[in-house]
């Protein structure tokens, strides 16, 4: 289903039919469940749909719909719970360690959105995500490393260039992401004040810490869409749902300027375009027309549409379009950063002399994948 001429945007109609499963009230949940049952073996789905699974369970319930599946889908939710206690408790470990050192926290991702706009720890797949002030990056790394956390420090990626980083427990296993920076395409030392001074207290099984205003969390989400991965799309499309839904009183003038400020408005106006066209949300169409008065310069069209393109095919004007973002909309050192030292430390490189193979090689890579597929 493409959504809209202008979006690159494409869902599947078992994918539509998920989401208002997922999500909507008891008569179009009934009807999309129906027409879903129909479709799909729960036993044969790709991994993408087991986020909305565990949803539909609780959708399913709340509205007292009855289904010889209820009992398969509560094994998938009970699988979610679990699993989501294990990551809110390491979770909370680190927040209490970092509050301790003096380091400011501040949660993303699907702590914060299961705890406040799902309220229900079994319908979301949870991660460890923690934000850090930029400039106390090196010294949360230094605190999380007395918890066991540890990360490949030859890949370290730079302030500059990313905007966190993944860590791994030594007993456990688990994995973990260091944020510093709120938006991955929007990496500076000062890009985030307004994030953090805007952001609303949030209890973690009684440890305090912060989160995202709703304004904001809409925007990363909207600003993070732009992604090929079926997974992702489900993901997003119901997070920005319920973070809409919870909020009658969101401040969309606050997003409004945020996209515009931070040239992303084409994303932002692209996301809630899929948002009215599947959920019919006509609360969109006055933000819409805000949206479409906006200008929308040549460099942020160019750089939407590379970033949608796929990590396969992704080549050198992706890297170019990213750099020339980054240092149009930074400050030092990432102004000053030359581009072969950018490429060498944004594709997790040793050496400059690297670059040379890596690109050769992905270049044979794609010629013989087109040769493949003309023979």
């Amino acid at each position: 289903m493409n959504l809209s001429q202008n979006s690159t945007v494409q869902l599947t109609e078992l994918q539509i039919l998920m989401l208002k499963a997922a999500l909507l009230d008891e008569p179009q949940t009934r009807t999309a469940w129906h027409s879903l049952r129909s479709q799909i073996n729960l036993l044969t789905l790709d991994a993408w749909a087991n986020d909305l699974l565990s949803l539909i369970f609780r959708n399913l319930s709340q509205h007292h719909i009855d289904d010889p599946e209820l009992e398969r889908l509560k094994g998938i939710y009970r699988h979610h719970w679990v699993d989501t206690q294990l990551a809110l408790s390491q979770t909370v470990d680190m927040v209490t360690a970092l509050e301790a050192a003096h380091v400011s926290t501040l949660l993303l991702e699907s702590a914060p959105l299961a705890e406040r706009y799902y309220a229900d720890r079994g319908v979301r797949h949870t991660t460890v995500d923690v934000l850090v002030p930029t400039l106390q990056r090196e010294q949360a790394l230094a605190v999380l490393r007395t918890l066991g956390w540890t990360f490949n420090q030859r890949r370290s990626p730079s302030v500059a260039t990313a905007a966190a980083m993944q860590l791994e427990h030594q007993s456990s296993g688990r994995c973990a992401m260091l944020h510093w920076h709120v938006l991955a395409d929007s990496c500076n030392l000062t890009g985030d004040q307004d994030f953090w001074a805007a952001r609303v207290p949030f209890s973690l099984n009684n440890v305090q810490t912060t989160m995202l205003n709703p304004a904001d969390e809409l925007l990363r989400v909207c600003v993070n869409s732009a992604r090929h991965n079926p997974a992702f799309t489900i993901r997003w499309l119901a997070d920005a749902y319920k973070i809409i839904e919870t909020t009658p009183d969101i401040d969309w003038g606050r997003v409004i300027e945020a996209a515009n400020k931070r040239n992303f408005t084409l994303a932002v106006s692209e996301a809630l375009q899929t948002l009215r066209a599947v959920f019919e949300l006509s609360v969109l169409d006055d933000v819409l027309q805000r949206l479409n008065t906006l200008p929308i310069s040549q460099a942020e069209l160019r750089d939407q549409q590379i970033r949608h393109q796929t990590h396969e095919v992704r080549g050198l004007r992706f890297y170019l379009q990213e750099y020339y973002r980054l240092r149009l909309h930074s400050t030092a050192p990432a102004e000053n950063l030359l581009l072969l030292d950018y490429l060498t430390q944004r594709l997790g490189l040793s050496h400059r002399y690297q670059l040379a193979g890596y690109f050769s090689h992905r270049l044979a890579r794609r010629f013989k994948r087109k040769f493949s597929s003309t023979t």
